[in-house]
């Protein structure tokens, strides 16, 4: 529960200082996490991130179509995350 409530208040202000607001069309999510070592199952890291931004970054996590989620080893421990808004052209 921390975690999900850290991952919403970076997502929050960075919405915020983007101007950006909840998307409600179909959705790419990016996540990598970097670590100092191999620990954890990588769904784990993906639900908490998804769960942390359902409702405030996206209307619901259903309208997400695309997840890519990686891990990266080095000293500095951080996650990166990526949500992409897709916009479909009138045919």
């Amino acid at each position: 529960k921390r975690a999900e409530k850290r991952i919403r208040d970076h997502a929050f202000v960075a919405m915020q200082k983007r101007g950006i607001k909840k998307m409600q069309g179909v959705v790419h999510v990016g996540i990598g996490v970097v670590q100092k070592s191999r620990r954890g199952d990588l769904d784990n890291f993906c639900k908490t991130v998804l769960d942390a931004m359902n409702g405030l970054v996206y209307t619901d996590d259903r309208i997400i179509d695309d997840i890519h989620v990686y891990r990266v080893i080095e000293d500095d421990e951080r996650t990166i995350i990526t949500v992409t808004e897709v916009i479909h052209g009138d045919s």
